[in-house]
């Protein structure tokens, strides 16, 4: 039976990833929703002290979207920001191109005829692949409306009936058989409250401070660069060095300044050190933080099984799994395996693999 059993675990664990790749449509605005429920569970406490249950609800979700719908229009007036200064940041961009293709073609022997026609196949297939980018817009936009939508409607109806699934959880906890999962969601869900206002309290302090250090050192797009470095914070130790780079090539295109380009990589540098270092530990605290490997294997899974979407969800799916696994009996190697390593993780041991009895032509 435990060969069986063991050879039916890759098998389940296939099942589960196709579960996932499949269930998509369903299971992205249901996750999303209990992400922003867990988040404005203590605000809705508050306001249902003096107000109807019903109206605390909406009015909890309704600050959310008058949040996130300023958050737009600022991002918005900066993409018009950007729009306007465009033709000056693709004449920048075709001399910076131009002189790095000479400098390639010097280097690889190209001559110039061929490197006319390399530009010219490459234009010319970007001409065909940006012919259905208004179509494809559209349909976005309608989709991520939809998606909104469904969303906020999860989210009130999760809120309106949570006592009532509060309750029947209780009641399953009398039973002997389900009073440890039952002891464990509840503990996972009190923790999992706490990382989620954590992180969305983190994004919001990188955010401000990155864009408030754009504003000082006068970078173009102080409050669209400082959303993007809020964004980066979702991808731990990796996101900084994807986005980084981008605003610095637009800071470069738009001013032409390399000192500002400088000082926006020192901000960012200051930001997200103090954000890794001082700003996380503090407020979310170490015990749930993800290592990188797990970080990045959550993002690389997540991208490829629902895409941008996934990429996001799937780290606070990793660290409430995390926290999951610590308060499972049994299961607390896979919490430890995922969370920080410590210093007597990294410390060479004397005597390790005798110790764990792993034969000497195996290791």
């Amino acid at each position: 039976m435990a060969s069986i059993r063991q050879a039916l675990q890759p098998i389940s664990l296939l099942a589960i990833i196709l579960l996932l790749w499949l269930a998509k449509p369903v299971l992205v605005p249901i996750l999303m929703a209990l992400l922003l429920t867990q988040l404005l569970i203590p605000v809705t406490n508050q306001l249902e002290r003096t107000l109807p249950v019903a109206l605390a609800d909406l009015i909890s979700l309704g600050l959310v979207v008058a949040v996130f719908g300023c958050l737009v229009m600022l991002v918005t007036n900066q993409l018009g920001a950007l729009s306007d200064s465009l033709p000056e940041i693709q004449h920048r961009l075709s001399n910076l191109l131009s002189d790095l293709t000479a400098h390639v073609s010097t280097y690889l022997r190209i001559n110039s005829k061929n490197k006319i026609v390399m530009f010219n196949k490459m234009f010319e297939s970007s001409l065909t692949a940006g012919g259905g980018v208004a179509v494809t817009a559209f349909a976005f936009t309608l989709s991520t409306i939809a998606q909104i939508v469904l969303t906020l409607v999860l989210a009130f109806l999760m809120l309106f009936y949570r006592r009532h699934f509060q309750r029947q959880l209780l009641r399953l906890g009398t039973n002997e058989d389900w009073s440890t999962f039952v002891t464990v969601v509840q503990r996972t869900a009190d923790l999992g409250q706490r990382y989620i206002a954590g992180l969305v309290l983190v994004i919001a302090l990188v955010g401000g401070l990155d864009s408030l250090g754009f504003l000082l050192v006068d970078a173009p797009f102080p409050i669209l660069f400082g959303v993007c470095g809020a964004v980066a914070v979702l991808i731990p130790y990796v996101g900084i060095f994807l986005i980084a780079p981008f605003c610095m090539l637009l800071t470069f295109a738009n001013s032409g300044a390399n000192s500002t380009v400088l000082l926006v990589a020192v901000v960012f540098a200051v930001v997200h050190f103090l954000e890794g270092n001082v700003i996380s530990p503090n407020i979310i605290g170490r015990k749930v933080n993800l290592n990188p490997l797990a970080t990045i294997i959550a993002v690389l899974i997540g991208g490829e099984l629902w895409g941008p979407v996934g990429m996001l969800l799937f780290i606070p799916l990793a660290g409430i799994m995390q926290m999951t696994c610590e308060l499972t009996p049994g299961l607390e190697p896979f919490a430890h395996a995922l969370g920080t390593v410590t210093p007597a993780d990294r410390s060479p041991r004397r005597g390790f693999w005798h110790r764990l009895k792993v034969p000497r032509h195996a290791r």
